[in-house]
């Protein structure tokens, strides 16, 4: 396997060809603030609250996605990349609104970032509802579409998933042209949610 050697935060490393930024900078006990993403799923870079700054790029780029090139100088900590998450974080939050579960991992992501309180208010959407199956109940206005559930969900059976377009994404059960198949009731959406927004009933 090639080994692809590379500088973050001035600290230097090789790691194996095809390794991302992410684990690269986690080898060395660098820690990067994630919430799309999720071990053992395809990286999505939807929350982007992972960005860094590489040496030849003109824009800020995941953490999670971005694969490591030999040579690449990496930067996790620069004023604008912290500042960059705290907007971010605060458009989450927004989005999210408050739901005050003690396991909502936004929520705790915001407090170890040093955020009680966002500046921005997002509109109320079309689609976004509580919707139920047989065995779980999705509370739409706390997702912030991170796919983590439905992902989740794909390796089984593909009960959840995406519809809508812009302001008006939200999860369903099945697709457009077809109603859901049947839950297995295997739990994997209600333990990957970040947002609180999943419920066994």
């Amino acid at each position: 396997m090639t080994s692809i050697s590379l500088t973050i935060d001035g600290r230097s490393l090789s790691v194996r060809s095809g390794s991302t930024i992410l684990q690269a900078a986690r080898r060395l006990g660098i820690s990067i603030p994630t919430l799309c993403h999720a071990p053992g799923q395809r990286n999505r870079s939807v929350c982007r609250i992972c960005v860094v700054a590489v040496d030849d790029s003109p824009r800020l780029v995941p953490a999670c996605s971005t694969l490591v090139r030999d040579g690449m100088t990496v930067e996790t900590d620069r004023e604008d990349v912290i500042a960059a998450r705290r907007t971010l974080m605060e458009f989450i939050l927004a989005e999210h609104r408050e739901c005050g579960e003690p396991t909502c991992l936004i929520e705790q992501l915001a407090e170890s970032m040093g955020i009680d309180r966002t500046r921005f208010v997002a509109p109320t959407q079309t689609g976004r509802s509580i919707i139920r199956s047989d065995f779980v109940t999705v509370i739409s206005e706390r997702c912030v579409h991170c796919d983590r559930c439905i992902q989740a969900c794909t390796k089984d059976r593909r009960v959840l998933t995406r519809a809508g377009h812009g302001a008006a994404v939200h999860v369903r059960f099945g697709t457009e042209e077809t109603s859901a198949p049947v839950c297995s009731v295997c739990g994997d959406c209600v333990s990957v949610c970040p947002a609180g927004g999943l419920l066994e009933r």
